[in-house]
């Protein structure tokens, strides 16, 4: 359940007040979670 709820925060932030570099990394990460819950294609 603890993993759940750091997805959904990750997944729910807004990315376009970010750096480049930060927005590089959350972007990844979110794909990483879309990739566990959907499996990657």
């Amino acid at each position: 359940l603890r993993k759940r709820l750091e997805d959904e925060k990750v997944m729910n932030m807004d990315l376009s007040s970010m750096s480049d570099r930060q927005r590089q990394y959350y972007d990844r990460l979110q794909d990483e979670i879309i990739a566990r819950r959907f499996g990657s294609k």
